[in-house]
């Protein structure tokens, strides 16, 4: 580890002392804009989320309330309909069965539930399939939620064939299934069924599954939508291998609330009625399109106007799902350092997306369309993440001084824009490639290569 990676480390942890009462989140975001330590990752990013507040003394309070709020939705929306199925399993007709949000009933709400309920346990179950981390069990089940077993309670039967919400465009080659993103990965994980497991234990899976079903209890207005367990599992993953196990104990219920957080800022992407409103994906797509005419006019005109790659088939994936989809874990939880301690997250992720184009813009340049929306839709992993990171950086906080660069040529604009100096690269490559090594570290213990020990 370099003299400048201790520097960045120690700077890190000096502004989470406990002597300070205060934690100095602009500070903080600033220092953990090209990645965090593992040891401090789960913390950095309850305080980025707005889960914990910068006041330290009110962590305290905070925990419990939030935490035992947690409990009760899962008392009070799984566990006590549950233990009224169990109760009234013998009723022969469906008026003499007590109704709750898990039994499927004639009434269309509830059978509603029921496909939000299968849809949520088709995807976790292959939720980031190249680790077996997700097929483990938890240390720490929920026990009287583990009892009740959602998955094993999903009816199949009368189950109209799922619209995949994501697939807002007409043309949904672009969007990556959990079929392709297996066939992609590592061999295929055996997956326990639920009569398999001890009903006291849980595997990490469906406590993501519980924690998506509650969300989409307590969201109406929006249930549940799929990708939404690409971003959730990150986050989960990160909590609950916190070496610290007094905050990995929590994990679930951290999670949860600060996934609520994060969709608070994002979910109006996920809300199809939006889509052609200035609050939609639609307008976020159109923007990132205005950008790259700006930034790359060359490779704007090949793509765009020339090719007509609409930026749907590709830009609309990066940017609902943060990336989730485009990178192995240990890159994307490095990028996701930078985009959940950046204020503005969404211009963060833009200009990612800008650096990802510019990364393979000769190919793309030389590319005809069916190569380019090979390219575009299955993102070469060779690439390196944390270059993409620095000049990100570096694109975001040249905004202002482009803007007047733009009077310039075209081509000027563009150099501007995404060539940092081979000094600066190396000194940022420096600080983010331990953060990096660390992750992946960590990271390979759950990958297939190791047999499944639990």
């Amino acid at each position: 580890m370099s003299t400048r990676q201790i520097e960045r480390i120690t700077h890190i942890e000096s502004l989470l002392l406990i002597e300070n009462t205060v934690i100095d989140t602009k500070k903080l975001r600033e220092a953990c804009s090209y990645g965090i330590p593992d040891s401090l990752r789960p913390l950095c990013w309850r305080l980025f989320l707005d889960y914990l507040p910068r006041d330290r003394p009110n962590w305290k309070v905070v925990l419990a309330q939030q935490r035992a709020g947690y409990a009760d939705l899962v008392e009070n929306l799984i566990v006590t309909p549950g233990e009224q199925e169990d109760r009234h399993s013998a009723a022969t007709t469906s008026k003499e069965v007590t109704d709750h949000p898990l039994s499927e009933t004639s009434t269309t709400s509830e059978f509603r539930e029921n496909e939000i309920l299968i849809q949520i346990d088709r995807d976790v179950r292959r939720l980031r399939p190249e680790i077996q981390f997700f097929q483990k069990n938890t240390d720490y089940p929920f026990i009287s939620a583990a009892r009740i077993n959602l998955a094993k309670r999903i009816s199949r039967d009368r189950l109209a064939v799922d619209e995949d919400p994501l697939s807002k465009m007409s043309d949904r080659s672009f969007l990556k299934s959990s079929e392709m993103t297996e066939e992609s990965q590592s061999p295929a994980v055996p997956v326990k069924t639920a009569e398999e497991q001890d009903p006291e234990c849980e595997l990490h899976w469906q406590v993501v599954e519980r924690m998506l079903f509650i969300y989409s209890k307590v969201n109406p207005g929006i249930k549940y939508v799929q990708g939404m367990n690409e971003l959730i599992g990150p986050i989960y993953y990160v909590f609950a291998t916190d070496p610290d196990r007094e905050w990995a104990e929590h994990a679930e219920a951290d999670t949860f609330y600060c996934f609520q957080h994060l969709m608070s800022e994002v979910k109006d992407n996920f809300i199809k009625k939006l889509d052609k409103s200035n609050c939609g994906i639609e307008i976020v797509i159109n923007k990132f399109h205005e950008r790259l005419a700006v930034q790359d006019p060359a490779l704007y005109h090949h793509i765009a106007e020339t090719q007509q790659i609409q930026p749907q088939f590709y830009v609309f994936r990066w940017i609902l799902l943060l990336l989730s989809q485009e990178f192995s874990l240990p890159d994307l939880i490095t990028l996701w350092d930078a985009v959940f301690a950046s204020t503005d997250r969404i211009d963060c992720v833009q200009s990612i997306c800008l650096v990802m184009l510019n990364e393979i813009r000769e190919d793309l340049l030389a590319g005809d369309f069916s190569a380019n929306m090979r390219l575009l839709q299955d993102y070469p992993n060779n690439i390196d993440v944390a270059n993409i990171m620095i000049k990100a950086y570096d694109l975001r906080h040249k905004k202002v001084s482009n803007n007047s660069a733009r009077s310039n040529s075209a081509s000027d604009t563009s150099d501007i824009s995404f060539n940092s100096s081979s000094q600066s690269l190396t000194r940022a490559a420096d600080r983010i490639s331990a953060f990096m090594t660390g992750a992946k570290a960590r990271i390979n213990q759950y990958t297939n290569k190791k047999k499944d020990n639990s």
